[in-house]
């Protein structure tokens, strides 16, 4: 699954579901290829569905997702931004999280050589 698909900002919760899939594919490919060329294991955390609606309440999912980051980051040479402390209920902030975490995905699987 293309990860161009969750590099906009969803505008409903149908949006934000297949955001959510989208992402997790993702970051099970990057462990994936991780463990097939690099030769480590990382964890993989649930964070399908985000738990946004109807309140956010993302607290562990911030938390889980960010050591997600952590540890491809660390395994690949890559130096990502702080997605751990998201405030989901501002737009801007929002629209940050969106493009930072969609900037540690793009360059994870360019160096993976995921398609």
């Amino acid at each position: 699954m293309p990860i161009a698909s969750f590099n906009v900002i969803p505008a409903d919760q149908n949006g934000w579901a297949q955001f959510s899939f989208a992402h997790i594919v993702s970051h099970r490919d990057i462990n994936r290829f991780i463990n097939q060329k690099i030769g480590k294991t990382l964890a993989e955390y649930v964070l399908d569905p985000m738990p946004l609606f109807p309140e956010p309440s993302m607290d562990l999912w911030d938390t889980l997702h960010y050591q997600m980051h952590l540890n491809q980051n660390a395994a690949l040479g890559i130096q990502g931004a702080n997605l751990g402390d998201i405030d989901w209920k501002d737009s801007s902030s929002v629209g940050w999280f969106v493009q930072q975490n969609y900037i540690d995905h793009y360059r994870a699987s360019k160096i993976l050589g995921i398609e």
